[in-house]
């Protein structure tokens, strides 16, 4: 993949806040729960994720609906590389930490190919 397919360019959020968070791993409860307590309003607001939003926690499935929020912005972690490196490995006996790879073959090709957010001002 081309190294400029990796970037995306982000305007400034002149309306709204931007927050950035990382290490979720699958515990998107508490992710919900902390937006809740800061007043995130999801017509204005950006949430950016640095990634390794997978692995550990029980809602790691939840990924799929987080990555198609519009106003969500992640890159890959290293958890998500490692589903991406288990998915095109073709194997189903592999493992994700406690998690099973056929279970979130359908995510790993969304993370193939996420880009990297930078604020261009």
């Amino acid at each position: 993949m081309n190294n400029l397919n990796m970037i995306k360019f982000i305007h400034k959020n002149i309306r709204g806040t931007d927050y950035i968070c990382s290490d979720i791993h699958g515990h998107f409860y508490l992710l919900e729960k902390e937006l809740k307590r800061v007043g995130f309003k999801e017509e204005v607001d950006r949430l950016f994720s640095l990634g390794d939003l997978i692995d550990r926690g029980d809602d790691s499935s939840q990924v799929l609906k987080w990555i198609n929020k519009a106003w969500f912005y992640a890159i890959q972690g290293n958890h998500e590389r490692m589903l991406i490196n288990a998915f095109e490995s073709q194997s189903d006996s592999k493992t994700i930490g406690r998690h099973r790879v056929r279970k979130f073959k359908k995510s790993s090709l969304k993370w193939s190919n996420k880009p990297v957010p930078i604020d261009r001002r």
